[in-house]
């Protein structure tokens, strides 16, 4: 059986020698309800002109929504210029050239557009005219594409709506497009997307030197996003599309992208959404590899094996010269495709080989498992200590011999109180407490009362330098003053006073490293001796201090280097994705690193959304030079 015909062509093939009768528009319209659709293709009926005996039927084509390639400069079309623009009716219901709101208009709103999509349009919002005026459900309206704003957040994939022709008129007023002189990725990326399919069209853009990430966003968003330091976001990156295996980037490279938008294939998406969406798309077609920036320290990460524990958060590491011990921390349910946080504190832990890439366990310790323990090496045993059972600080310890895969207790302790830090230090194990302090001999297994410390060591730091021990204490991270204090073994006796630090700066400056008989807190830039007692404060680094190890030359973090004392501050490449199923939403929340003399080594650690995911992998940043003095 043959298809029967569209009600509207049978009135069409009617009307080619006939003159229409007065009530045909309201019956072709009602005959246009009544008919299935087979996609969204907006039609609508107008008068052609006063006086006119025709009836005109402007059907609005899909390829009526590409657009042809302009300059950087190109903007949305002035009310004047839409009579000559192609996706622009003149025979309406709605005068496009008084109104100036057509297909790829950008429109300001003048005032609250209640939409009935996820994102409301509010005054000031920018809007895109997909297409319209058309007839949507029996009257004059036009379909518009918004994204929100810094107030109620951006979508990267925006919303599509109708709203009435006359809702329209009295609503939105027509803006021009912003585009930027210079077409850097910061420039481009800064603009709505909608913005750049209007200011570049398919012109060829490239972008030199970016990275590539993995970045979900949503699903229809590419999964693939460029950058310029290998953080990605809405602001600062590009999703890009069309990625062949030639013209795939990997994470670990820098490189030179050409790519456009409005793709001429973006006519196969569907409906005028989806076109709209489709042309904002960056569509790479070439790739080449370039040197990275200047402010990026060369060098490469690789992922680690996984190891045969589970992640864990608040665990301490240390490097014994062939191994990177973990041990520690709250870990996850043992379940063999993904890490859940449930709040155990096992008491073994593992150690990761470089060399081999390969992890063996390290058995249960004597002692109960604790959160944030005191680790240290003496040359030949792993010795943990304190640490924290929820509110309940311990004061117990162990030491665990690599050679043999040994565990053995340690003597009971003269300490009391809580908040215990610690530090090797000539030989010794020196730990603080709120109340007490004391030092181990791990050859002896013996404790020794000292002095107690004449500031309380809490929100603190504990570190070893210039043959001292050196406290930085924050209090309670918001009363001034910050103290310090250092211990001398050889005259048993405290300095202290107050550091010229915000204590509004905990957060970002509780951590702090040894350099080179020098206390240096990366991210404010200071350095202090615990000889002379002096603080100096040159050029920061923010972001250095999460995860840092000292090289001997450089602080070393997750993210950042930085010499201390010339000053100088890097980024270092991006670290490896944390893949699937692990979730890889914002990067390593409190990370734990160790430096072997050649690599920095960093595992597990929260991913700072949710805490349900402790994922389980470790990565490996190798520097192309020495960092080592």
């Amino acid at each position: 059986m043959s298809e029967p015909l569209d009600p509207l062509r049978q009135r069409l093939e009617g009307l080619r020698d006939a003159q229409p009768s007065p009530d045909l528009v309201p019956r072709i319209k009602a005959d246009v309800r009544q008919t299935p659709q087979r996609g969204v293709v907006p039609v609508w009926v107008a008068r052609a002109g006063v006086g006119a005996a025709a009836v005109v039927v402007i059907g609005v084509s899909l390829a009526g929504l590409r657009s042809a390639p302009g300059p950087a400069t190109t903007a949305t079309p002035s009310p004047t210029s839409l009579s000559s623009n192609p996706r622009a009716s003149s025979q309406t219901s709605i005068d496009p050239v008084a109104t100036g709101l057509g297909p790829d208009v950008i429109a300001r709103a003048t005032r609250d557009l209640p939409m009935p999509t996820t994102l409301e349009v509010s005054i000031g919002h920018k809007v895109l005219i997909v297409a319209g005026p058309v007839d949507h459900d029996g009257v004059p309206s036009f379909l518009i594409q918004h994204f929100g704003d810094l107030t109620t957040g951006y979508r990267p994939d925006g919303d599509f709506g109708w709203i009435t022709a006359e809702k329209a008129r009295t609503s939105l007023v027509p803006v021009n497009a912003i585009c930027p002189a210079e077409t850097t990725l910061a420039s481009v990326s800064a603009l709505q997307p909608f913005e750049r399919h209007l200011c570049f069209g398919r012109r060829d853009l490239t972008f030199e030197p970016v990275t590539a990430r993995h970045r979900a966003v949503g699903a229809k968003i590419s999964n693939r996003w460029i950058s310029s330091d290998g953080s990605p976001d809405f602001f600062t990156g590009l999703p890009v599309y069309g990625l062949t295996p030639a013209l795939m980037m990997p994470d670990s490279g820098w490189f030179r992208v050409t790519g456009h938008f409005d793709d001429p294939k973006s006519i196969e998406c569907g409906d005028p959404g989806e076109v709209a969406w489709c042309r904002e798309r960056f569509i790479v077609t070439a790739v080449a590899p370039v040197d990275p920036p200047g402010f990026v320290m060369p060098g490469t990460w690789a992922q680690t094996r996984l190891p045969p524990i589970d992640g864990r958060t608040e665990h301490a590491m240390i490097w014994t010269g062939t191994e990177a011990v973990v041990w520690g921390g709250y870990a996850s349910s043992a379940e063999p495709d993904h890490s859940t946080f449930d709040g155990i504190l096992p008491r073994g832990g593992a150690a990761y080989d470089p060399q081999t890439n390969r992890w063996r366990v390290v058995s249960d310790a004597p002692i109960v498992g604790r959160a944030q323990p005191i680790i240290t090496w003496t040359g030949t045993e792993v010795i943990v200590f304190g640490g924290f059972i929820g509110e309940v600080a311990r004061l117990d310890g162990a030491a665990w011999n690599p050679a043999t895969s040994r565990w053995r207790k340690l003597a009971p302790t003269p300490l009391e109180g809580r908040n215990a830090r610690g530090e090797w230090l000539d030989g010794r194990l020196y730990v603080v407490t709120s109340t007490t302090a004391a030092s181990y001999d791990p050859v002896a297994d013996r404790w020794s009362s000292i002095p107690a410390a004449p500031i309380r060591p809490d929100w603190a730091t504990v570190v070893a330098a210039g043959g001292r021990l050196v406290i930085v204490s924050f209090g309670d991270g918001a009363t001034p003053p910050v103290r310090w204090a250092t211990f001398d073994p050889d005259s048993r006796s405290w300095a202290n006073g107050e550091a010229p630090i915000d204590p509004m700066m905990a957060g970002t400056t509780v951590t702090s490293v040894g350099a080179a008989g020098r206390v240096v807190l990366p991210d404010l830039g200071m350095r202090f001796d615990p000889v002379t007692a002096t603080w100096e404060t040159g050029s920061g680094c923010l972001g250095a201090g999460a995860g840092s190890v000292w090289t001997g030359q450089w602080v070393l973090g997750i993210t950042r280097a930085w010499e201390p004392f010339a000053g100088t501050c890097r980024d270092l490449p991006p670290s490896p994705n944390r893949e699937a199923p692990f979730d890889d939403s914002n990067g390593r929340e409190f990370p734990i690193a160790v430096w072997t003399g050649r690599q920095y080594i960093t595992w597990s650690g929260g991913n700072g959304g949710d805490i349900v995911w402790v994922p389980k992998d470790g990565a490996v940043f190798t520097p192309e030079g020495d960092l080592e003095p």
